[in-house]
């Protein structure tokens, strides 16, 4: 029967205030009595009985007992470890208790207690903070782990302050455990149907069965796959790239992402791994920047930077191609362009853009009112490739013609464009000009009058970029500089480009030096030397470039021209001393310096004009012996003399070179001669570098009528046309 014991009272010597309050409990027969009592770690002196009752048997007030402090006597493992990854923190935190014989925690104790590994299967480490002081009576070990596999391992506890007293926690496992996730796969860009090898390594050899997954980042169902490693520490999964998967830098989802998909991973023991993956983002994989692009590039636009307006034999248009993502080009990919059956832009540069240029040269026969290409199948392999980074091939389909396509550009590509021939009458003034239709001469057409001691042409060229020759004009009292504006053969007015002392600044040439389709103005100080020119943009004349200088008295601009195919006008020059030939390479306005063509004695050899003899699109260089009369050409090829043709000869004191020019469309040039006794004129044709005949153009008094210029001649685009 349970009877309660009156109240109860402690008593001791000690200071309250050194004291810490237990809880204990004491048996008496079938009567339990709990008290707190003041503990203390050395015995408290006592006298009498341990218990007493004091009062009479009608008034029971109390009971009072003096109690001795416990005393540290044993060691426990208050929180055992628990089953545990090779390497990983034992968790949750072990726990040591220091108790009195009586199992109660000495909270007044603050020894040192130290760990260590009892029974070793794997004959592991253990690692972490193996002292700890007590706190209340109890040590806590929060970062303990065991670098190896085994099955019953086992901690031993033991305190300085209790020689001989030790305690054994119970057996716990340590398993196989991830430690790192990788791929021999080297960093880029990996597109559909690639095989990527990821590794996952284990702290120990694990024994694989089934096909266990690693789930990655790619998409929903992209997981790589077991293929091989098991009985050794790293396992490899591989993961084939699937159409519609995609991953900016490839990683596991999660840190549950190895999936045992009904398959086991084990380790020797038996034991199941345990599977848990490093943190994402801080693994070997995502380091690998292994990115994965299945999206096929398309093409988005085409378009060109070439200005709107004609261009004839020999000039090079870019084309850009525009893709939805950069791509790499194999080879020479082309664009079928609608200028002809020949016409197709090759493909240049651009390779690990997203924009590629295409390179098209206008050649002999070819025209087109509107530049563009045929269809939207007209980007052409052409026995190349054209990949995204990840190998997938670009789908070449353009856009339907008309939509992001060039027409915007308005670009003219006309072939045909033939050279007429610009008079004007030496008394009068008058100036007009013969139009040449296939060789013929179809007639006359009168442009103005100028006062012809006043004003003196010194060029044509198209000032405007419409495809017709105007005529340059400068006062030589003033220095005005401007020009007649001439469409179908009918001058619509003048324009002012400004003013140059006529006895300092001679214009020495005309030609587009900035590629822009607009011709501009050559310019030299006949007293420093300086070369440059004006810049002209339609109409306008928008500055001043400085291209070099050279001595006036050695050095003579002999004349204009495109001597590298590169649709830039080029400065040829010839010294009059020593008779060597060679141009200053202009490119965006910029001269890019000296190429040497040769020389010739400036005593017998007059460069008689530029013009393209062969139909490449390069200007090459017209002589005429003074002496002989004989006449003949070097050919330039990539701003080299690639040798000398002879065209023929005729009497240098009757017959005089007037011009270079296309007269009967074949794309390549002409020559045009005047006779200075009977005024007739016509002209060489020449067709494969080879002088196919004469044609008579007709008659002029040449006291009164002189021919002006023409394109050629003065350096002026070959599709410009007086």
């Amino acid at each position: 029967m349970h009877q309660d014991f009156p109240s109860v009272k402690k008593r001791s010597s000690m200071r309250p205030s050194a004291l810490r309050t237990h809880r204990s409990t004491f048996r008496s027969h079938a009567r339990t009595l709990q008290i707190e009592c003041l503990e203390q770690r050395t015995l408290l002196s006592t006298s009498g009985p341990l218990i007493t009752q004091q009062g009479n048997t009608g008034n029971q007030n109390g009971l009072y007992i003096d109690v001795a402090a416990t005393v540290a006597s044993q060691l426990v493992f208050s929180t055992q470890p628990g089953n545990a990854a090779a390497g990983a923190s034992l968790t949750p935190a072990v726990q040591v208790a220091v108790e009195d014989a009586n199992g109660n925690v000495v909270t007044s104790d603050n020894s040192s207690v130290t760990v260590a590994l009892g029974t070793n299967p794997g004959n592991g480490t253990l690692g972490g903070t193996l002292t700890m002081p007590a706190v209340d009576g109890v040590a806590t070990f929060g970062n303990l782990s065991i670098d190896k596999v085994g099955t019953g391992y086992t901690l031993t506890a033991a305190d300085a302050g209790l020689p001989g007293v030790s305690a054994t926690s119970g057996g716990f496992n340590v398993d196989a455990a991830v430690t790192g996730v990788s791929s021999p796969t080297a960093s880029g860009t990996y597109g559909t149907g690639t095989a990527i090898p990821i590794t996952v390594t284990f702290s120990e050899s694990v024994t694989v069965t089934g096909t266990p997954q690693l789930a990655l980042n790619a998409g929903s169902d992209a997981v790589a796959t077991y293929t091989s490693g098991s009985g050794t520490s790293t396992l490899t999964f591989t993961y084939t790239v699937a159409a519609g998967q995609n991953s900016f830098n490839l990683d596991y989802v999660s840190t549950t992402a190895l999936q045992l998909n009904g398959g086991q991973i084990q380790d020797a023991t038996g034991n199941a791994a345990v599977l848990t993956l490093p943190a994402t983002g801080t693994d070997g994989l995502a380091a690998k920047n292994v990115v994965v692009n299945t999206t096929v590039p398309t093409v988005t636009a085409v378009s060109s930077p070439q200005a709107s307006g004609p261009y004839g034999t020999g000039r090079q248009i870019p084309i850009t191609v525009t893709f939805s993502e950069p791509v790499t080009v194999m080879w020479t990919p082309q664009l079928v362009l609608n200028a002809g059956s020949d016409a197709v832009a090759k493909y240049t540069s651009g390779s690990g853009t997203s924009t590629l240029t295409f390179t098209y040269t206008v050649a002999a026969g070819q025209q087109s009112s509107d530049l563009n290409y045929t269809s939207a199948t007209a980007l052409e392999l052409n026995g190349g490739s054209i990949r995204d980074a990840a190998g997938d091939a670009a789908i070449l389909t353009l856009p339907t013609v008309g939509a992001n396509s060039l027409t915007a550009n308005a670009i003219v590509v006309d072939t045909t464009v033939q050279t007429n021939v610009l008079w004007q009458n030496q008394s009068t003034g008058l100036v007009g000009v013969w139009t040449i239709q296939n060789a013929q001469n179809a007639g006359w057409t009168q442009l103005g009058q100028v006062d012809p001691t006043q004003w003196k042409s010194v060029g044509v060229g198209d000032f405007n970029g419409t495809g017709a020759a105007d005529v340059l004009w400068q006062n030589q009292a003033t220095g005005l500089v401007g020009a007649w504006i001439i469409e179908n053969n009918t001058n619509t007015g003048w324009v002012s480009f400004g003013s140059a002392g006529p006895l300092s600044w001679k214009v020495v040439g005309v030609g587009d030096f900035n590629d822009d389709g607009t011709t501009d103005i050559l310019w030299q100080n006949q007293s420093t030397g300086l070369v440059g020119a004006w810049i002209i943009k339609n109409n306008t004349n928008t500055g001043w470039v400085s291209f070099g200088s050279a001595d006036p008295l050695s050095w003579k601009v002999a004349s204009v021209g495109d001597f590298n195919s590169d649709g830039t006008a080029d400065v040829l020059w010839q010294n009059q001393s020593t008779g060597l030939v060679g141009a200053w390479i202009i490119k965006n306005a910029v001269n890019t310096g000296w190429v040497n063509f040769g020389s010739a004695d400036p005593l017998s050899w007059k460069v008689a004009g530029v013009g393209d003899f062969n139909g490449d699109g390069t200007a090459d260089i017209l002589w005429q012996n003074q002496s002989t009369g004989l006449v003949g050409v070097w050919l330039i090829q990539n701003s080299q003399n690639a040798g000398w043709t002879q065209l023929g000869q005729a009497d240098p004191l009757s017959w005089k070179v007037a011009g270079v020019g296309y007269f009967n469309g074949t794309g390549a040039a002409d020559i045009l001669w005047q006779n200075q006794s009977t005024g007739l004129v016509g002209v060489w044709l020449i067709q494969n570098v080879q002088n196919a005949g004469w044609t008579q153009f007709g008659q002029a008094d040449p006291t009164t009528w002189q021919i002006l210029a023409t394109p050629w001649q003065q350096g002026g685009s070959s599709s410009a046309t007086v």
